[in-house]
């Protein structure tokens, strides 16, 4: 299905000058948009072109007052581009789509009216789509089609497949980081973010912002507040999971049909 022009709210983003952190779907873009929104001590004002009432789980520092805003974004760099945005603004965060596909069968939201609405609709077509949507295997069906294909649907703005995707961005002037070389060196692949906003941030604040935004402090505050959504929306932010969760058969196609792209990434076969 096209992108509906007609769900952006480009006034969302006329109020603040806004800087997008953008990702594929469970590429760690979550956790990126909320360290770069503390660096800069502006708000995570919501996801990218998302009415006011949409829920972002990302959202947070409210009472941060910046003329800045970040803003999430799942968008390729064809559709980011039909917002006024400079891409010296923009940050994109790069996952190996093995462990993207592992976090995507357990964590991404699956609705069985958007995949077979003529089934789900009658009362036994319903009763069997939730038998199936229950199982991993078929989840892992249907997220390997929005990993390969970019077959998803239209609320989750995916058109391209993960390395249509990943290209699209690469050599562009947006800021590329590695999910992976963010978790061995936060401070070196952090402290890349104000230079390419053109801002100046001092050394010690990006390493009070690493610490500060840590997959266990993070976790345990949501915890502590009682904010479970929150909570278990962040795993436990592991490197490479596939090689210990993922089948060699599928882990074999994924790197397959990626390999150019993960190839020029350093991302290595089994």
């Amino acid at each position: 299905m096209p992108f509906n022009l007609g769900w952006i709210m480009q006034a969302d983003v006329r109020n603040l000058e806004a800087i997008v952190v953008g990702g594929f779907p469970k590429s760690g873009c979550t956790w990126l948009t909320r360290m770069v929104a503390d660096l800069v001590e502006c708000p995570v004002v919501n996801f990218l072109g998302a009415k006011n009432d949409y829920h972002e789980i990302a959202r947070e520092g409210e009472s941060r007052h910046s003329r800045f805003g970040c803003y999430k974004s799942h968008f390729d760099l064809d559709q980011l581009d039909r917002w006024p945005i400079r891409r010296s603004r923009v940050v994109y965060i790069i996952r190996d789509p093995r462990s993207i596909f592992l976090s995507g069968i357990d964590h991404f939201e699956f609705k069985a009216v958007e995949f077979f609405p003529r089934i789900a609709y009658t009362r036994n077509g319903r009763k069997f789509v939730d038998f199936l949507f229950k199982k991993r295997f078929f989840r892992g069906f249907l997220f390997e089609r929005i990993l390969m294909k970019g077959k998803a649907p239209p609320r989750f703005s995916i058109t391209k497949s993960w390395d249509e995707h990943v290209l699209s961005f690469l050599d562009s002037g947006v800021l590329c980081l590695q999910y992976e070389k963010l978790l061995d060196d936060p401070f070196e692949q952090l402290r890349l973010v104000p230079s390419h906003l053109e801002m100046e941030i001092e050394d010690n604040r990006v390493e009070e912002v690493i610490d500060r935004q840590s997959f266990s402090k993070r976790k345990k505050e949501f915890e502590e507040k009682g904010d479970h959504r929150r909570a278990s929306f962040l795993r436990e932010g592991a490197r490479d999971p596939w090689r210990n969760q993922m089948g060699a058969k599928r882990s074999d196609r994924v790197f397959s049909r990626f390999k150019p792209v993960m190839k020029r990434l350093g991302y290595e076969a089994c």
